[in-house]
């Protein structure tokens, strides 16, 4: 601020700022004002030219040190189909690989794996939820705050008293639980059917609804494969068409 003040007492014609009074004096009784504050003039250019030319270096270079690096998301070693699925998915923070650095897209995703993944989606708070009393697993341990969080918002229900988090989820099971899970509801007109899912099967509805809101389209020969377990790769791709 003195700094700024004295320039500006330059500017303004004033060379005492920088003679000083006794040196100022003397300059104007010897009849040498007008020279005097071409002087001043001249130094308070060259120290403003100097301050204009380090400014910016040194904003430069404040913005350099306090610069954040932003990691780039993991590279798996083992991914050939739905790349850019995977990986938009990896950096919302949605999906996780493993530490070797592979996702393993051919491994069936646990019933846990699948509920994580989609508390995860839609950011949902899993404390203090009600105890859903299944037999196969407690409170405190892992997985269980995912788990009740799950049966309480509705997305699943187990099977006599038992939700087997470990176990594998079929396609079948996965359907149930994406419509439980976004209240997907049956788009108008659509009446295609899988040969393998009749209107018999347990999960003729789930299946239906997810497929015409193009979540799934089934395989070329016409099945749906409802027994099959549902691969990580997979549950990956229906998930992003699903937030498409």
């Amino acid at each position: 601020m003195k700094a700024v003040k004295w320039i500006l007492g330059c500017l303004d014609g004033s060379p005492r700022q920088l003679y000083g009074r006794s040196n100022y004096q003397l300059c104007i009784s010897g009849g040498m004002q007008v020279c005097c504050k071409r002087k001043v003039m001249m130094k308070c250019f060259l120290i403003l030219l100097t301050i204009s030319l380090l400014v910016p270096f040194s904003s430069q270079t404040f913005a350099k040190e306090n610069e954040t690096e932003i990691e780039d998301p993991p590279k798996f070693t083992d991914i050939i189909l739905y790349e850019d699925e995977i990986y938009q998915l990896v950096e919302l923070g949605i999906i996780n690989g493993y530490p070797d650095g592979t996702f393993r897209p051919k491994e069936p995703i646990t019933r846990l794996q699948a509920i994580t993944i989609l508390i995860r989606e839609m950011n949902l708070d899993t404390s203090n939820r009600p105890d859903p009393f299944f037999i196969d697993i407690s409170p405190g341990e892992y997985g269980y705050e995912e788990i009740a969080t799950a049966f309480d918002e509705g997305m699943i229900s187990g099977n006599k008293g038992y939700v087997d988090p470990n176990g594998t989820l079929t396609r079948a099971q996965f359907a149930k639980i994406m419509v439980k899970t976004y209240g997907l509801t049956l788009k108008e007109g659509y009446d295609r059917r899988f040969i393998d899912v009749p209107k018999t099967h347990w999960a003729y509805d789930y299946v239906k609804i997810l497929a015409s809101n193009g979540i799934t389209s089934g395989y070329a020969d016409g099945t749906f494969m409802p027994e099959d377990q549902i691969t990580r790769e997979h549950f990956v791709l229906f998930l992003s068409r699903l937030s498409q």
